[in-house]
């Protein structure tokens, strides 16, 4: 009998949490649209979007998962159902996990990616499609790390921060809460909390709000 889950969110980052899950034999009951109060015949691949009037229908027997790309929002509803009902983590078949990482709650690991022995995945994190996080790596609670990035070993991202597309972070890097890193950005030197750094080397844009 297939394990059933509903899953918070329904914009685009859906899509690919949704595809995950289906591909993992999860019965998914439905997706909840967190932004509308209006009833909806929409459906995404085959699964009924409901409006946010289920958030209240939610039981601590239910199974969920976040699928909010905005780390912000994200965290938001992760603190909201952390206690409430079990949140699960949606690991993708063909990523690599070693068993000696260890890995939060809600985390999702997309298509191809790799964690590394020994290295530390906090709650409520997205390691997306094609990311290799090594060796002894720290990645703080709440962080969006974008496909194809690559974060040496030994290195650490503070919680609440966003790694964007196809980034190279250098190994034993220490980069602090709430910071933004562009896409296709190389970090060669450690950043403070509450910055936003981009380009090749990486170079501070202007402090974060």
């Amino acid at each position: 009998m297939k394990k059933k889950i509903k899953i918070i969110g329904s914009g685009t980052h859906s899509r690919v949490i949704l595809d995950c899950a289906m591909s993992l034999k999860y019965q998914v009951d439905s997706l909840i649209d967190i932004n509308s109060k209006k009833k909806t015949n929409e459906k995404i691949f085959g699964v009924s979007v409901k409006n946010n009037v289920y958030l209240k229908k939610i039981t601590k027997k239910d199974r969920i998962f976040i699928a909010i790309g905005n780390n912000k929002l994200r965290t938001y509803y992760f603190n909201l159902f952390k206690k409430k009902t079990n949140i699960i983590n949606l690991i993708c078949k063909d990523s690599s996990i070693s068993k000696f990482a260890k890995i939060g709650k809600g985390i999702y690991v997309g298509n191809k990616s790799v964690i590394n022995a020994g290295a530390i995945i906090e709650d409520n994190c997205i390691i997306n499609s094609g990311s290799i996080i090594e060796h002894q790596t720290v990645i703080g609670r709440n962080t969006h790390i974008c496909p194809g990035s690559v974060i040496g070993g030994n290195a650490s991202i503070g919680q609440n921060s966003f790694v964007g597309l196809g980034s190279n972070i250098i190994n034993k890097i220490v980069i602090g809460s709430n910071t933004i890193i562009g896409a296709g950005s190389t970090v060669i030197k450690n950043i403070s909390s509450n910055q936003i750094y981009a380009g090749s080397p990486a170079k501070k844009i202007k402090r974060s709000k």
